[in-house]
């Protein structure tokens, strides 16, 4: 409620500051006190409604507010971007318009009606537009490829081709340019040029694009070599991503062609724009990327990946209400069902509606049963409410589903080890951390807890105290790992160095109260008793737990050794 309240004031006063400016213009002067109110008025819901993640209805009251003040550059810009951002097709394509007739030069505009046109046929005008793509940056990546696809949508195919040689293209522009004309090659007929194309570009592919090598396996199926198709086909061994090819699997069995990838211009754009997306995030919720997703929806409105991703990038940008407008609509089933259910559920997990998503995740998990991504985001839902038996049923069902044990797999050992260790089930969690670790010898997180893990016990200590030190070398600047490492000298009865490891833990996480408590228990030992006692009040002023919060006021009055003598116990840090 504190929130929206902010939002609402601070719409109130960017509002009048903005009737005070616009009240001196000629344009605001000749409005009438009822057009003025009612264009305040839009223009305040409009903030109201960005400010509460609301992108369509903001788009839309901005869009009634610019029409009472037409030549506003700034909010006719926001307009455009909030329509196609909140995936409103209808608004795009009007304030696009709006846009590219006042700035010709404006590359978001133009690819917006690049793409309307690409649907509708349009391509000579399609081609016009990618003229005016700017000559820097991802525009002049993609550019050429849209200027081969209008050339092949106007009839010249050999044009297209010869615009999209990729023979001197370097780095990701190579890429998409070959396989684009693999593509075209494939759409006009030429199936083994594209063939060759596709090789080619599965070559510079580090991160294995499986859309790619569907289309490759449909080129080699055209040229007869059937075997090739099949091998394309069946190198993913994930079963999440080999649902894709089983509609192409059974088409080969069945001697019917297998159904190209890209068949028209518009299907070529979407197929590049979300490809440009996805290499432009990298894990970050780039906008650029979310401009080319939603352009890809606008050329193919029914291509459900570009959704996903559209709801993704916002998600990640924690636009938590825009994100799950785009997914809502998508229907849970067919070769993307199981990612419209994780996505939504991951939307509302973050928007702490941890019940709905949970429900959700054990939708997926009973509705794709192949799915080992439902069951390890279901894994992590319930060990995030500690439900840890149930995460760990989750986390071996994921392992059950996948044939062999990759490198990759440390994670989900990792996570069930955890589970055991949480349950009290050792001998089972350390054959799982031990697993991981093997799987992962370099991994800071397995080396941490396994190492703290064998403190607790007493046991192992100078075993545990190598595997920390050594996450400490992988990870410098981790307070909690420092913390580890700093314990674990402590345990060993090396007091100063223990002080030394736990002060710069404390400086790197001066808020944390274990680390707090862990110092001023070195403090102690080494005879420094008031920083000791400082160090202790820090840690109760650090939002300890309840059995934490007992032992600290304990020391605080007692001193280390009595209190310790009296609990029987010792300081237990939470697993980092």
């Amino acid at each position: 409620m504190r929130r929206k309240k902010a939002a609402v004031a601070a719409a109130l006063i960017v509002g009048a500051l903005v009737r005070g400016s616009l009240a001196a213009t000629p344009a605001a002067a000749a409005l009438s006190a009822e057009d003025e109110a009612a264009a305040y008025r839009d223009y305040v819901l409009g903030r109201y409604a960005w400010s509460n993640d609301e992108l369509g209805t903001a788009a839309h009251y901005f869009s009634r507010a610019l029409r009472y003040e037409e030549n506003d550059p700034v909010l006719r810009q926001r307009t455009f971007e909030l329509a196609l951002a909140s995936g409103d097709r209808t608004l795009s394509l009007d304030m696009a318009r709006d846009v590219l007739a006042k700035d010709p030069q404006n590359s978001t505009a133009a690819l917006t009606l690049i793409a309307e046109n690409f649907r509708k046929g349009n391509y000579k005008r399609a081609q016009t537009l990618v003229s005016t793509l700017a000559v820097g940056g991802i525009e002049a990546v993609i550019a050429p490829v849209l200027t081969a696809w209008s050339q092949y949508g106007q009839g010249d195919g050999e044009a297209a081709l010869a615009t999209i040689k990729p023979t001197e293209a370097e780095g990701v522009l190579r890429l998409y340019e070959l396989e684009h004309a693999g593509h075209i090659a494939l759409a006009m007929g030429r199936a083994d040029e594209a063939l060759q194309y596709y090789h080619q570009a599965l070559k510079m592919d580090a991160s294995g694009r499986w859309r790619l090598r569907l289309a490759a396996a449909a080129a080699a199926q055209r040229v007869g070599d059937t075997a090739q198709a099949k091998a394309l086909l069946e190198i993913e061994t994930d079963p999440d991503r080999r649902v894709f090819f089983a509609e192409a699997r059974k088409r080969l069995e069945e001697g019917k062609k297998i159904d190209p990838l890209v068949s028209s211009p518009a299907d070529g754009m979407a197929e590049l724009m979300m490809q440009a997306a996805n290499d432009l995030m990298q894990g970050e919720p780039i906008p650029l990327a979310l401009v080319f997703s939603r352009v890809a929806e606008l050329a193919r409105p029914a291509m459900v990946e570009a959704q996903l991703l559209s709801a993704h990038i916002l998600r990640l940008n924690k636009e938590y209400r825009g994100a799950l407008a785009t997914v809502e609509p998508l229907e849970p089933e067919g070769p993307f069902g199981v990612d419209v259910l994780l996505e939504k559920a991951r939307i509302l997990q973050d928007m702490n509606k941890a019940d709905e998503a949970l429900s959700l995740l054990q939708t997926a998990t009973i509705r794709y049963p192949q799915s080992r991504r439902a069951q390890i985001e279901l894994g992590e839902a319930l060990r995030r409410l500690e439900r840890h038996q149930e995460a760990i049923n989750a986390y071996s069902a994921a392992l059950a589903l996948q044939p062999t044990v990759r490198p990759q797999d440390w994670y989900l050992y990792f996570l069930r080890g955890v589970g055991y260790e949480r349950l009290g089930q050792w001998t089972k969690a350390e054959t799982d951390l031990r697993k991981a670790l093997s799987l992962n010898p370099d991994e800071p997180n397995v080396l941490n807890y396994l190492g703290y893990s064998y403190l607790e016990q007493r046991r192992n200590l100078g075993e545990a105290k190598r595997l920390i030190a050594k996450a400490v070398e992988l990870r410098p600047d981790d307070g909690f790992i420092i913390d580890s490492l700093g314990w674990a000298y402590f345990m060993s009865g090396q007091y100063n160095d223990a002080v030394k490891h736990l002060e710069q833990a404390v400086a790197a996480e001066p808020g944390d109260a274990t680390i707090n408590e862990h110092l001023g228990d070195a403090y102690w030992r080494v005879g420094r008793t008031i920083e000791a006692r400082f160090r202790w009040r820090a840690a109760m002023d650090s939002e300890p737990e309840k059995d934490q919060s007992r032992r600290l006021t304990a020391k605080l009055e007692l001193g280390l050794d009595s209190a310790t003598a009296v609990a029987s116990a010792r300081p237990v840090a939470p697993k980092r």
